[in-house]
This record gives C-alpha cells, sequence and structure tokens, in this order.
C-alpha cells in the first residue's frame, strides 16, 4: 500500500493533524534554512572585512577583535606566498 493509500485511509481529524504536523515541520526546516544562511552571510562580510584589514596590514589582534573572527580564521585568510618559477638547468647555465 503506498503512503497516499494510507492517507486516504486515515480519519479526516486524524489526516488535518498529520497536514499541521507536516505544515509545522516545513516551516520549522525552512526557518532554520534562513537562520543558517544569515549566519553564513554574515561570517563572509567578516572575511571580507578582514581581508580588507590585512591588507592594510592591521594587527591579527586588532582584526580579530573588531570581526570576531578567531585568529587562526584569519591566519587562513592570508594568501600564500607565490613561489618562484623554477629554473632550468639551461637557465642557470646562462647566468
Amino acid at each position: 500500500m503506498t503512503q497516499t493509500q494510507q492517507l486516504q485511509q486515515l480519519d479526516p481529524e486524524t489526516l488535518q493533524d498529520f497536514q499541521e504536523l507536516h505544515d509545522a515541520r516545513e516551516e520549522a526546516l525552512r526557518l532554520e534554512g534562513r537562520e543558517i544562511g544569515l549566519e553564513e552571510g554574515k561570517l563572509d562580510k567578516a572575511r571580507e572585512i578582514a581581508r580588507k584589514m590585512l591588507a592594510q596590514s592591521i594587527p591579527h589582534n586588532t582584526i580579530a577583535a573588531l570581526t570576531g573572527l578567531s585568529l587562526d580564521e584569519i591566519a587562513a585568510l592570508i594568501p600564500p606566498p607565490p613561489t618562484p618559477p623554477k629554473t632550468t638547468s639551461t637557465q642557470k647555465k646562462k647566468a
């Protein structure tokens, strides 16, 4: 028996209770998703501000205090230094 068939066999009051429970669950999930999205947006903005502060050579402790990011999170925003180009054996001989 399919779920649809099972639902059709429920009395109207039970079916209404089921629908209300389903609707409440859907609303809770929607609100939870919205809250998660807002938190992610705030974190993205804090990282953006921290990158700008790093570009201005502001101390990491100050950035952490003003953005709420941890020192580890700030360190992760620092791009790695560029790697020097590899020299070939022919380039070494010319030098």
